[in-house]
């Protein structure tokens, strides 16, 4: 299922918000209305949270269903998880808005292309994936750049095919190009998604959503 949303007139779904197909973490501000927009959107668990007192949760943070990095700033007593899930904020490195560095899914993750080999190692272990450097249409924020899931890709506009069949290759899905919220190319910051639905920003037009269900197979 796909829904549209602002949170408090934000309709950056994805700077705010990240989910998995195991549950989705929202800001702490948000109105209960829109936590059931999310839990029918994205058949999961909402817990609401803060990272460090910011709700930039979606910038801030990767996660599939095995883990979730987040800043070293982050109490990590303000997320609820299984014991089978890690939780990791100790990687130390200069460009931590994960959320916006990482692309990940449940097979693969693509990684902001000045990580080191060891904070590249370290992301691999935690998300549990094979991983390395890249970037998406020239951009090293290949988390904004990008949404992907165990179902599909859709990726900056500007993606040209070949990189778009690169992609594919290595999440292991299908995919395509698009934007959301009225020509926002970065579609990382305008929408979540996980294997079920997706949440995207109110301002996206018909043929963005439209785009969005066909890259993601959302029916």
């Amino acid at each position: 299922m796909l829904k549209t949303l602002d949170i408090n007139q934000n309709a950056y779904i994805g700077v705010l918000a990240v989910t998995s197909d195991r549950f989705t973490l929202v800001p702490e501000q948000t109105e209960d209305k829109d936590i059931e927009v999310f839990e029918k959107a994205l058949k999961t668990t909402v817990y609401r949270c803060n990272f460090g007192g910011l709700s930039l949760l979606g910038s801030l943070s990767a996660m599939n269903s095995r883990g979730l990095v987040v800043p070293d700033y982050v109490d990590m007593n303000e997320i609820e998880a299984g014991d089978d899930f890690r939780v990791v904020s100790d990687i130390g490195v200069k460009f931590n808005a994960f959320g916006n560095n990482i692309l990940v899914n449940d097979k693969f993750a693509l990684v902001h292309q000045r990580y080191d080999v060891k904070t590249v190692r370290e992301i691999a272990d935690v998300l549990d994936v094979e991983t390395e450097r890249g970037t998406i249409a020239g951009f090293r924020t290949v988390g904004s750049a990008a949404v992907v899931t165990n179902k599909g890709l859709l990726v900056h506009p500007l993606t040209k095919p070949d990189e778009l069949d690169h992609l594919k290759d290595l999440f292991k899905v299908p995919g395509n190009i698009g934007s959301a919220n009225f020509g926002v190319g970065q579609v990382g910051a305008c929408l979540v998604a996980n294997s079920r639905g997706a949440v995207a920003g109110i301002h996206s037009t018909g043929i963005e959503l439209g785009r969005i269900e066909d890259a993601l197979e959302i029916y």
